[in-house]
C-alpha cells in the first residue's frame, strides 16, 4: 500500500526547484508541497501512461517528466490544454510527451486506453467536471489513480468540485 509519508520523505530531495526557474514562464501556481507530493506519486506508482488535463505553461508537466525520467522506465505523458504554451518541454529516450491543444473533449477519448494515471487541471466548470464523470472516469480500468487539483479553493471552482461529488461514478 502506497505510505504518503515514507514517499515524501523519500523523494522530496529529488526534486531540483533550481532547474525549474531555469523556466521563467514557471508561474508559483504548484506549491512545494503540491509538487513534492504529485512528483512522489509518480515515483511511487511508476505510471506508464499519464493523462494530463491541464498543462498550462508545464510546470506540472515538468513535474511529472522528471519523476519519469528518475523512474527509467518506458512511459507516455499526454498533456491536453486549449494553448500550446507547453510545447518546448523535452523528455528522455524512456519517455515521450504529446501535448494536445484544443479542446479536450473533441480528442481526449481516443488516448485513454491503458492510461494509469490521470492528473486534472483543466477549466474548473461543472460543465467540465460533468464531462469527466460521464465521459472519462467510466472508461478507465480498475486502479487508476485520478488526482486532482485546486477544484475546492474558490468559489469558481466549487463548481467543477460539486459536479464530481454528485456525478462521480465508482468505476469497480
Amino acid at each position: 500500500m502506497f505510505n504518503i509519508i515514507n514517499s515524501w520523505n523519500t523523494y522530496k530531495n529529488e526534486i531540483n526547484f533550481a532547474e525549474f526557474k531555469k523556466h521563467q514562464s514557471f508561474a508559483n501556481m504548484f506549491w512545494y508541497f503540491e509538487t513534492t507530493m504529485l512528483h512522489s506519486l509518480i515515483r511511487e506508482i511508476k505510471p506508464t501512461k499519464i493523462i494530463e488535463f491541464g498543462c498550462h505553461k508545464g510546470f506540472t508537466s515538468y513535474v511529472i517528466l522528471n519523476a519519469l525520467k528518475i523512474n527509467n522506465i518506458k512511459s507516455e505523458l499526454f498533456s491536453f490544454d486549449i494553448i500550446p504554451d507547453s510545447e518546448y518541454l523535452n523528455c528522455n529516450n524512456n519517455v515521450s510527451r504529446k501535448l494536445i491543444t484544443g479542446d479536450l473533449r473533441d480528442s481526449a477519448l481516443n488516448f485513454m486506453n491503458e492510461c494509469d494515471f490521470v492528473f486534472i487541471d483543466a477549466d474548473h466548470t461543472f460543465e467540465l467536471g460533468q464531462w469527466y464523470c460521464q465521459q472519462i472516469f467510466p472508461f478507465l480500468e480498475s486502479g487508476v489513480i485520478i488526482v486532482s487539483h485546486d477544484w475546492e479553493e474558490s468559489a469558481a471552482l466549487t463548481h467543477e468540485s460539486y459536479a464530481l461529488k454528485t456525478l462521480g461514478i465508482d468505476t469497480k
